[in-house]
């Protein structure tokens, strides 16, 4: 399908796409999201039945494996509708899981609507009424839905009435469907057309394209994804991105079907990609605003929330020569993960590597498994740790993301952990003995909210609580906690009474990354502290010791 303007009858606003519908799926994890993009890409015919699969739009093997989505996809659905009236449907596909949300947040910045699903047999979630607030704050139209109503333990009419409780959503409009089975899948297209609204824009602005979302191309370089806010962009055109003056030519443009497809150009409300043939990809920038070259607009659009990484580990590669490979292999994993920082850091016994942030274990294991699938590298990963602070014997404050940047416990006075507000929404029933975990795990209580549906809790948590996947407050934060980082939140640090588990190595006189044993204690860290001098001997020795760990 090409950039042509197509015509309407019923046209209410000549310079608005009004056959355009940009929007996405927004759940919690396991409510069927996955399933409900495939029956919509087959009920178009978006994808021909004999290259059809499940999870179409999971392009990893990861992906499949896990049963989960990392990575955000847009496809591009035609749809008539009963009237005869043809539509240009643009699906971007979002993660549920809330290690994942920067996916989220770029999702929303690139559409007009959501559909918001809810599984009939669980009800609303923790990430279900997480990810509603952040479409609230985009301004999105919500579209609710009821997923797996042909399930023995569907409970719809609770699941309705909890949909009813949540704020600016309608459940007297909500669907239902069953995402397996198909059932009410074509009254779901009908009420995208005529219950989502169309994009809005200028056509006869300057260009301004939203990039939220970025990938590399070993042959084409970096492709950026882009929302076509104002203006029209065509193949061979001159561009530029607002941020940093970086000139571009529309080497080639198209949407996703959702493999690419190449087109004459995208127009306003259109949601496509643009390839540019840049090789380096720290010039790029997802959230950057796209703009002509030489007619250029004035204002940026403005950036959506960005997840900051509250968890923060060393990965260091397992053969010193592929330092590069790794190097080069984290940059273009950052190009469309904006939540995955990394500074360069060397070991005296690992040697060079990098010290990354990310936004929780999950994230941790995805990226390291892409490493390894994606760039054959095998790494080394230090045992994650959150940001901390140290405060001097003269008073200054300083940053600690790694057990190396301590100071001495000649400066050291005391140590300070991030806490952050974490909300729990639970039935009424386990208001009571999920307080009493969290509270044996440090949590604060600041305040409870009755509703009809679930309760909302509002605790404070030291963050390190949540780096153990096994341990019983992460798995209340898995099901029940909205996620409470993004741009603008801030941690609190506070004066922690963690065991800091340090016993120092140093070899050949030099400090080497910090590795630990059970029960060694802040108190005794200035009596204890041994230097373990290993003068004629390799690194080798000290292979089998265990990676430093804060408790």
């Amino acid at each position: 399908m090409n950039s042509t303007a197509i015509s309407f009858p019923f046209k209410s606003e000549p310079d608005r796409p009004v056959h355009i519908r940009n929007f996405c799926i927004i759940a919690h994890i396991d409510h069927g999201k996955s399933t409900l993009s495939d029956r919509l890409i087959q009920a178009t015919d978006a994808v021909p039945d004999r290259l059809f699969r499940d999870q179409v739009l999971d392009s990893m093997a990861i992906e499949r494996e896990r049963g989960i989505t990392v990575k955000l996809q847009t496809v591009r659905l035609n749809y008539r509708n009963h009237l005869g009236s043809d539509f240009q449907l643009n699906l971007i596909d979002t993660p549920g899981h809330v290690d994942f949300a920067a996916e989220v947040a770029r999702s929303l910045a690139g559409c007009d609507g959501a559909i918001l699903l809810v599984d009939a047999t669980q009800g609303v979630q923790a990430q279900t009424v997480a990810v509603l607030r952040a479409a609230h704050r985009q301004g999105l139209t919500i579209l609710p839905v009821l997923n797996k109503v042909d399930s023995p333990g569907a409970d719809i009419e609770s699941a309705l009435a909890e949909l009813d409780a949540l704020e600016g959503v309608d459940a007297a409009g909500a669907l239902l469907v069953s995402a397996k089975t198909g059932q009410g899948i074509p009254e779901l297209l009908e009420a995208i057309t005529t219950q989502l609204p169309p994009p809005s824009g200028d056509p006869r602005s300057p260009l301004r394209a939203l990039v939220f979302d970025s990938h590399y191309d070993p042959y084409q370089g970096a492709v950026m994804h882009v929302r076509i806010v104002d203006g029209a962009l065509a193949h061979g055109d001159s561009m530029q991105l607002m941020s940093n003056n970086l000139e571009l030519e529309a080497v080639e443009v198209g949407h996703f079907t959702p493999q690419p497809i190449a087109a004459l150009g995208l127009s306003n409300g259109e949601v496509g990609y643009v390839v540019t043939g840049v090789k380096d990809v720290a010039a790029l920038r997802v959230g950057d605003t796209l703009t002509g070259f030489g007619l250029a607009a004035t204002e940026p659009l403005l950036p959506y929330d960005e997840p900051a990484p509250m968890v923060f580990a060393s990965l260091y590669p397992l053969d010193a020569r592929h330092l590069n490979t790794l190097r080069e292999g984290i940059a273009k994993l950052a190009l469309n993960d904006a939540a995955l920082r990394f500074t360069p850091e060397t070991s005296t016994a690992l040697g060079a590597g990098f010290r990354c942030g990310f936004l929780g274990m999950l994230h941790l294991e995805i990226v390291r498994e892409r490493l390894l699938r994606e760039f054959s590298v095998e790494v080394i990963a230090s045992s994650p740790s959150v940001p901390y602070q140290a405060r001097l014997v003269n008073g200054e404050v300083i940053a600690v993301d790694g057990p190396m940047q301590f100071p001495q416990v000649q400066q050291f006075h005391s140590a300070l952990e991030p806490f952050v507000s974490v909300s729990l929404h639970l039935p009424h029933d386990r208001v009571g003995p999920v307080m009493e975990v969290c509270q044996s795990h440090r949590g604060e209580y600041i305040s409870l909210t009755y509703a009809s549906a679930n309760d909302a809790v509002l605790m404070s948590f030291p963050c390190r609580r949540a780096l153990s996947r096994r341990s019983s407050c992460a798995k209340i934060f898995h099901h029940f906690a909205r996620a409470p980082w993004r741009r603008g939140s801030k941690a609190v640090f506070r004066p922690s009474d963690a065991l800091l588990n340090d016993v120092g190595i140093a070899l050949h006189g030099e400090w080497a990354r910090v590795i630990s044993r059970p029960g060694f204690s802040r108190r005794s860290w200035g009596s204890e502290r041994h230097h373990t001098q290993s003068s004629g001997k390799s690194s080798n020795q000290v292979k089998g010791s265990a990676p430093h760990r804060w408790r």
